[in-house]
C-alpha cells in the first residue's frame, strides 16, 4: 500500500479522484477512487493511513479510514448527482483476513459480492440519488 501512494507523485489517469489528508506532522492519510463505466460506478482502491497512526490498541487509524472514506463517498455521489445518475454504484477489495477493513465496510454498507483465488474480497453497495432538480 505505501509503495501505491509513493507512486501518486504524478496526476493519476482521466477518471481518477484522489483525497490527501495532512495533520500537524505531515501526510495522514489517502484514498483514491477512479470512475469505471462514468461517475455512476466506481472502485475504491486505495486507504491508506500514515504508519504513525496504526497503534496497537488504538482506534486512531480506524476514525481516518472512516473520515477518508466519507470524503470519497461523498465527492462520488455529489459528482454523480451533478451528472444526473439515479444510483450510485462503490465497489472495493479488501483481502479476506483484513477483518478490520472488512468491519469498516460492512459499516458503510457494503456487502460482500465475490471472493477471488488470492484471498481478495469484493465488497459493493448502491446508493440511491435524486438528481438536482428532483428533491
Amino acid at each position: 500500500m505505501q509503495q501505491t501512494i509513493r507512486g501518486y507523485a504524478v496526476r493519476p489517469e482521466r477518471g481518477c479522484h484522489l483525497w490527501v489528508g495532512y495533520d500537524n506532522i505531515g501526510l495522514s492519510a489517502v484514498v483514491k477512487w477512479r470512475e469505471l463505466d462514468g461517475p455512476d460506478v466506481i472502485h475504491l482502491d486505495v486507504v491508506g493511513v500514515a504508519m504513525r497512526h496504526r497503534q496497537p490498541g488504538s482506534t486512531k487509524a480506524g476514525t481516518i479510514a472512516r473520515e477518508a472514506i466519507e470524503v470519497a463517498l461523498s465527492e462520488a455521489e455529489a459528482y454523480a448527482v451533478a451528472k444526473r445518475c439515479e444510483e450510485l454504484y462503490a465497489e472495493g477489495e479488501i483481502h479476506r483476513t483484513n477483518s478490520g477493513s472488512l468491519r469498516l465496510m460492512q459499516s458503510f454498507g457494503f456487502a460482500f459480492v465475490d471472493e477471488f483465488p488470492s484471498g481478495a474480497q469484493t465488497w459493493a453497495k448502491r446508493v440511491p440519488l435524486i438528481p438536482p432538480g428532483q428533491e
